[in-house]
């Protein structure tokens, strides 16, 4: 389905770039930076202190915060 199978559960810094971390539905985790693919339908749009938006294939947007 159109589910996301991945939770957003940080945020790092490398120098002044900050990437998102997300734990995937089968235990991996996956660092992207702004612009990287998540799986294939998801891209990340913007990385903040502690959330990040994510566009999907359709154009839809979701901002996921650090709960």
């Amino acid at each position: 389905g159109d589910r996301p199978t991945f939770s957003f559960i940080g945020v790092a810094l490398e120098g002044d770039r900050r990437t998102a971390i997300f734990l995937m539905e089968d235990g991996q985790v996956v660092i992207v930076g702004v612009g990287g693919a998540l799986e294939h339908q998801y891209r990340v749009g913007g990385i903040e202190e502690a959330a990040v938006t994510i566009f999907d294939s359709n154009g839809t947007v979701r901002r996921h915060e650090l709960r």
